[in-house]
């Protein structure tokens, strides 16, 4: 059996964390104005930029394809450097930018060209675009074991970029892109390099890596991480131990004896990838190699190990809220487990694995804890103890133990975050019923009893239940589940009765809710957004009447919002200015709270309430909005109207002439349209009214449609 904390040194523990408290340890890396002038750019100017290297001495039909490709790269850039995915000015971004300096220092004009970023993904991963854009992953920096490595990537997309593969992607466009799904998906097709692009990029860059003066293992340490891009970037061990403080006492059973070996991408077989294996491009690439090539003084950190180490250091801090941000509440915990046994304990990481301790323990009482938590039986390396760990505790122990770390931060920080946290798993952990504490053993046996899921529950907070806060917590978050108790003589009662009795419960709790609405009479709509496709431009988008479109519908919100008693404030990334930095930082902390509820699926509490409510005191609102607006107009071609009219003249006697005649001045079209308005409190959405037609005059139908979404909005 193994051995617990004494009930004194949580003690200590809590004292300890109450002056750390005072410190807010880690903070997420943020971007700093000024906004580059290329994420300033709109569309169509992207468009415009990309547009000049298409062929326009081709078929017409060949030009079409790829001018609508291009918008829809455009669009796709566009969105991705204003999703609040990207990081601008910060120093992750510096230290990646200095790299690329020394490696481009004797070609300023294509250093100019090349705009690089850090992009906010896990992934070991860099994309290189035909618009200049280069972004690194979080991912790659944190799993990079130099700084020769990452100059080796770096190199690797710049040839990319100087060989134009992109542009050769867009002008196969529609014989390597057919079958594929969405325009997203089809854009990301488009810079899918092939087999033959990627051994040109790899020893291309191997010329300029070479003139770089980094070290050759760079190289080496590039294949090796591509070749495990699936695993963790630390495989160190898994244990509870550290969650066993107090009188909690786990199962040695919770814990996985042998972890399933690793298999790198290496050993895969490539023959009909589009892509080399890691031991395909190592072979071709030591071929390319000279003896001389070794011979030459070289370095694996010419900006010294210092700033690799401080810059790493941030992007493995990041990780552990990525995983967190895209749903890998496992992951997210055993990163900052393993974070504060390489870098020290920090109330960042404590946070981190608070929160995710009870997002999981609230799927599993939910049974959906499938949902935040893989299966281990996938999961390679020491991460897999930690995925077994969870799925093997009762969703009552999950709640025990998660109770335990809340409490235990709530001391250390007076997060009240972690308040409302607690009362979740309190109600989760009564069976969604008021939680006695009478539940719990109130003192411990003299003879602790071997671990099982009932100790866990029964004593796994008798240590705190002895705490005044504890208890203070406690009667404080679970009083109010006192008004919506059910009755002693509750399975007595009929269905009926049973019915009712939810009846009167949801509309007090409803009344409740309406109370606290009453002063807020504001939205904020999130960059509205007004396409209009039309057959004549070779784009396929009007980008003039979408533009001019768009400003009105800005103007058409305000004045119908204006009918139901509330206010509307535009945040819009349109045309952002180079200290416009906070828009950017605002709109990236509603994407991530949003993005937080649809992969938990679950309405919990959001992991950034702080920077959520921070948003609400800035814009004086609860209710955030969303409106986009899709208007196609198709334009019948006057030789096809004139052709039909001909061909239908001795069978209608001329009655079809007319709508030939309309037909032949005025275009057809349809549009679709859609309103979302959220509560930034409660998560939920209080207006979703899509709305679709037919009708080619979109300036009418643009005022009419939001009048009549909006006069379905009334959170009452």
């Amino acid at each position: 059996m193994k051995k617990n904390l004494t009930y004194s040194l949580l003690i200590w523990g809590m004292c300890c964390g109450m002056v750390m408290a005072q410190e807010t340890g880690y903070e997420l890396s943020r971007s700093k104005a000024p906004i580059p002038e290329n994420v300033r750019m709109n569309v169509a100017q992207r468009y415009e930029l990309l547009h000049q290297d298409v062929d326009k001495k081709g078929k017409k039909r060949k030009i079409r394809e790829q001018s609508q490709f291009i918008m829809k790269s455009a669009t796709f850039v566009d969105n991705l450097l204003k999703s609040g995915k990207v990081l601008y000015n910060e120093p992750m971004s510096r230290y990646i930018n200095q790299i690329m300096d020394h490696l481009l220092k004797e070609d300023p004009a294509l250093r100019a060209k090349l705009h690089v970023y850090i992009s906010r993904d896990v992934a070991y991963n860099a994309f290189a675009t035909d618009q200049g854009v280069l972004l690194v992953n979080v991912g790659l920096l944190a799993r990079a074991k130099s700084e020769a490595e990452i100059a080796f990537i770096l190199c690797h997309e710049i040839e990319h970029y100087k060989k134009k593969h992109g542009i050769e992607r867009v002008k196969t466009a529609s014989e390597t892109i057919a079958g594929i799904g969405s325009s997203r998906e089809k854009v990301l097709q488009i810079h899918a390099y092939n087999r033959s692009q990627e051994e040109e990029a790899d020893k291309g860059g191997l010329v300029l890596f070479l003139k770089s003066g980094y070290s050759l293992d760079g190289i080496r340490q590039g294949y090796d991480n591509m070749a495990i891009t699936h695993l963790h970037f630390e495989n160190i061990p898994f244990s509870d131990i550290m969650l066993e403080q107090g009188t909690l006492n786990l199962p040695d059973s919770y814990m996985l004896e042998q972890v399933r070996t690793i298999r790198t991408y290496e050993e895969t077989d490539d023959e009909m990838s589009t892509h080399p294996n890691t031991a395909t491009r190592r072979k071709y690439m030591a071929e390319t190699l000279t003896a001389a090539d070794s011979l030459v003084k070289r370095q694996d950190h010419l900006l010294g190990i210092e700033a690799f180490q401080q810059a790493q250091s941030m992007a493995r801090m990041e990780m552990a809220d990525l995983y967190m941000q895209a749903g890998y509440y496992d992951f997210a915990f055993y990163t900052a487990y393993v974070l504060g046994l390489t870098q020290g304990e920090d109330p960042y990481l404590q946070r981190i694995k608070t929160y995710s301790l009870y997002t999981i323990a609230m799927h599993a009482s939910m049974d959906s804890v499938r949902r935040v938590v893989a299966n281990y039986k996938k999961i390679q390396g020491e991460p897999q103890r930690a995925t077994f760990f969870f799925q093997k505790m009762s969703p009552k122990e999950l709640c025990v133990l998660a109770l335990r770390e809340n409490y235990l931060y709530w001391m250390q920080s007076r997060d009240s975050l972690y308040l409302r946290t607690s009362k979740h798993l309190m109600k989760a952990l009564g069976g969604n019923e008021e939680v006695a504490f009478s539940s719990f053993a109130k003192d411990m046996p003299k003879e602790m009893p071997e671990a099982t899921a009932e100790t866990v529950i029964k004593y796994g907070l008798t240590d705190l239940i002895a705490l005044d806060d504890f208890e203070q917590m406690y009667v404080q978050q679970t009083a109010e589940y006192n008004k919506y108790k059910k009755p002693g003589n509750w399975k007595s009662l009929s269905a009926k009765e049973q019915k009712n009795w939810y009846t009167e419960r949801d509309k007090q709790e409803r009344k409740a809710f309406l109370a606290t609405i009453k002063e807020v009479k504001r939205v904020v709509f999130i960059n509205p957004r007004v396409t209009i496709t039309d057959n004549r431009q070779a784009s396929g988008v009007d980008m003039k009447a979408s533009a001019e479109m768009t400003q009105k519908a800005e103007e058409h919100l305000k004045k119908y919002v204006a009918t139901q008693g509330y206010t509307a404030e535009i945040l819009s990334l349109n045309d952002l200015e180079a200290d416009d930095i906070q828009a950017l930082e605002d709109y990236r902390t509603l994407m991530d709270y949003l993005k937080e509820y649809s992969q938990q699926k679950l309405i919990l509490e959001p992991s950034q309430k702080k920077l959520l409510d921070e948003f609400q005191r800035k814009y004086n609102t609860r209710y955030i909005g969303f409106y986009y607006h899709d208007h196609n107009v198709f334009h019948v071609g006057p030789g096809a109207l004139i052709v039909g009219w001909v061909f239908t003249l001795p069978y209608t006697w001329g009655l079809m002439t007319p709508w030939f005649a309309y037909h032949f001045f005025a275009p057809t079209g349809s549009f679709d349209t859609n309103m979302l308005i959220y509560d930034l409190e409660t998560g939920k959405k209080v207006n979703n009214f899509s709305l679709s037609g037919k009708g080619h005059s979109f300036r009418n139908k643009i005022p009419a449609s939001i009048a009549k979404q909006v006069s379905v909005f009334d959170p009452k």
